[in-house]
């Protein structure tokens, strides 16, 4: 009898995407692995979301900032260079905006900015 054995993909064959707005570079500096778009629906009994953020290899740590529907949320987060974080992000019923920036180098050299607004809508 043969099986096949699921588990946890490795980093690098993970999907993820981007917030978009920015050049493909600064884009890169935030990403995200367990969500298809910048825009989710969630059933109408979600509390939270675990979301499961990358940081780009060239970020700048210090740069971080969240708020979540207009509250500072940073201390949530442990930004580090080419690391993966996953934080629970509380959610009210209606809808949910999630601001994330962060600051990191181009391959120029350059500083630039990746800002990310993520939506979760609760009915």
């Amino acid at each position: 009898m043969h099986g096949q054995t699921v588990g946890p993909v490795p980093p690098e064959e993970l999907k993820l995407i981007n917030g978009k707005g920015q050049s493909a570079a600064v884009n890169a500096f935030l990403a995200y692995s367990n969500l298809t778009a910048t825009r989710t629906t969630l059933p109408a009994t979600a509390k939270g979301f675990d979301l499961a953020v990358k940081y780009g290899n060239t970020t700048l740590p210090s740069t971080f900032s969240a708020t979540l529907n207009g509250v500072d949320v940073t201390a949530s987060f442990r930004p580090n260079p080419g690391a993966f974080d996953v934080v629970r992000i509380p959610l009210v019923k209606g809808t949910n905006k999630l601001l994330l920036s962060i600051e990191g180098l181009k391959p120029s050299g350059a500083q630039s900015r990746d800002t990310d607004s993520l939506t979760f809508i609760v009915p």
